[in-house]
């Protein structure tokens, strides 16, 4: 499923082949899936314009557009575990769950497929028809997480760590696999308490977020690209040892989701 790796990946693929080409046509094969908007303004704001730059936070992309009289506008994409942006060659068909499709002047095109059917995508002008997207934490990635309140924000919680960051408020577009690696190289167990880390491990925690997830995507969201010390890699393996002291992993239920981590390695 992708997390904010494989996004960021998708991004940067998308970025260089989809710039500066105008769109000729707009197709919404699912309008259950436009927010705040509907297909006419969609094409309104789409067709005649062209992509200046894809920007990306936690699991949202912003595709910004400028059209034919300049006027900026901004397709915001909610991305759900299961969907996907793909570029589209010329005389070549979209997935069959695409919710969205845009073909370019020259032909090509790109689609927005998901097929759970829960992504969701709006065209925006100003900021003032931003829809409810709830409350966010900086980027896991790029943004800034402060020391001094990452700290309160895990002091003040009982709930079982990984839980904590999966909840976007903390950070934004962690996943479960990503917060599973990340615990994995902090050496901190999943199912303990936030409350209950120490100030250095809440500290240790926190310094391995943006890293981990760098490499990640350093390695193009690939698991076998992975350094041999990453838990996914193994997992994606098949392996059942722990790949920084071979021991054995274990495996139970955290919020919902199958987690493994190495009781070995992990506190």
């Amino acid at each position: 499923m992708p997390e904010l790796p494989e996004i960021e990946v998708s991004r940067q693929r998308l970025d260089p082949k989809i710039l500066d080409r105008p769109v000729q046509e707009v197709t919404v094969l699912d309008e259950g899936s436009l927010r705040d908007t509907d297909a006419e303004a969609l094409n309104k704001g789409l067709v005649g314009a062209a992509f200046t730059g894809i920007a990306r936070f936690g699991h949202f992309l912003l595709l910004e557009t400028a059209g034919a009289d300049g006027e900026p506008g901004v397709l915001l994409l909610g991305l759900s575990p299961s969907a996907a942006v793909e570029q589209v060659r010329p005389h070549e068909d979209p997935p069959r769950s695409t919710r969205l499709g845009l073909r370019f002047n020259d032909g090509g095109g790109l689609a927005v497929s998901d097929p759970r059917g829960q992504s969701w995508l709006t065209f925006i002008r100003d900021e003032s028809t931003v829809p409810e997207l709830g409350p966010f934490g900086p980027d896991a990635l790029n943004g800034a997480i402060d020391p001094d309140q990452w700290q309160q924000a895990l002091g003040g919680r009982r709930a079982q760590i990984k839980g904590v960051l999966l909840e976007p408020g903390l950070v934004a577009g962690l996943g479960p696999a990503s917060a599973d690696e990340i615990l994995f190289q902090a050496g901190i167990r999943p199912d303990r308490k936030a409350a209950e880390l120490s100030a250095e491990e809440a500290e240790r925690l926190r310094a391995a977020v943006a890293p981990t997830l760098d490499k990640v995507v350093r390695c193009q969201a690939k698991p076998d690209q992975l350094p041999r010390t990453f838990l996914g890699r193994a997992l994606a393996a098949g392996e059942a040892a722990c790949p920084k002291c071979g021991g054995p992993l274990e495996k139970r239920q955290i919020q919902g989701r199958a987690t493994r981590f190495c009781p070995a390695c992990q506190h």
